[in-house]
This record gives C-alpha cells, structure tokens and sequence, in this order.
C-alpha cells in the first residue's frame, strides 16, 4: 500500500518544509489511516488530501481520500478500512 499525502497541492513528506506545527498537525491527523491501510498489504494506492487553508489548524473534516485499486473488490476493502478508522471501529 502506498499513501500520499498532499497538502497546498504540494507532497508532503518528513523532508517537507514548513513549519513544526504543520507537520505535527498533520502527522497526528493521518497515522491512524496510515497504519491500518498498510494492515491490509494491497498493491494500491491511497492520496489524502488537505483542504486546509492553515496545516497546523488542520481538521479531520478537510481530509478527502483518493483511493486507486486493481480492482473493485480491492477498492471497497480500502474505503471500509477508511471509515472504519474515521469511526474508529475495531474487529
């Protein structure tokens, strides 16, 4: 599984520039996806995306996925996961 994270339609990743506060917004707001979409060890690909006009002041609610999958089946896996987190619902 791969997952992206774009935020000022740019990547972000730990070698992103801005500020402190940015980064630790958005790590807290997406690790919990990001761990239980690698539990599921599909070749696919996730992108969350941040509406936010200030990262550091970023909320769940501005999130937006984007999810690419071989296949169907593949795809419903990855959006249940997501909204099973979002609800946090465990098995």
């Amino acid at each position: 599984m791969k997952t992206r994270i774009s935020l000022y339609m740019q990547e972000f990743d730990e070698s992103w520039p801005g500020q402190s506060g940015t980064k630790t917004r958005i790590a807290y707001l997406t690790n919990k996806y990001i761990y239980a979409l690698n539990q599921l060890d599909l070749d696919a690909e996730v992108t969350i995306t941040f509406s936010s006009e200030d990262g550091s002041k970023a909320t769940e609610e501005e999130m937006d996925f984007v999810v690419q999958a071989k296949n169907k089946e593949e795809e419903d896996k990855i959006w249940d996961t997501i909204i099973r987190t979002k609800n946090n619902i465990t098995d």
